[in-house]
């Protein structure tokens, strides 16, 4: 694949995470985009995802949860650190997300991975 598609796919794919759209995220992981990709803060998809599941309330925020769960699927590395020392396992517990932290650590993330 071009380098310079395989960019914007990944792009996408980052996009697609932080708004924690589902179908999206489906997509362009479809399309090639690589599921541990980073951003220049070296957030990964699954990274964003949680954030985004973490600023939704209600049934919006049950919807999101399958895309954290999607990402899993696809590969998702549960214990990546980004530049900043951040784990997708910190952000879900500094926004309070227990059942998000308790996926996580079913998919073998490490208590030891959050960033204190």
């Amino acid at each position: 694949m071009d380098n310079i598609v395989q960019k914007s796919l990944n792009g996408q794919l980052l996009l697609m995470a932080s708004l924690a759209a589902v179908d999206g995220v489906e997509i362009f992981i479809a399309r090639g985009a690589e599921v541990n990709t980073t951003d220049e803060q070296g957030w990964t998809p699954l990274m964003h995802a949680v954030l985004a599941v973490g600023k939704a309330r209600g049934r919006i925020r049950a919807v999101r949860i399958n895309i954290v769960a999607k990402l899993l699927w696809h590969g998702a590395d549960v214990n990546h650190r980004a530049d900043d020392g951040e784990t997708a396992l910190g952000i879900a517990l500094k926004m309070g997300q227990k059942d998000i932290g308790k996926l996580l650590l079913a998919q073998g993330a490490e208590v030891a991975s959050i960033n204190n």
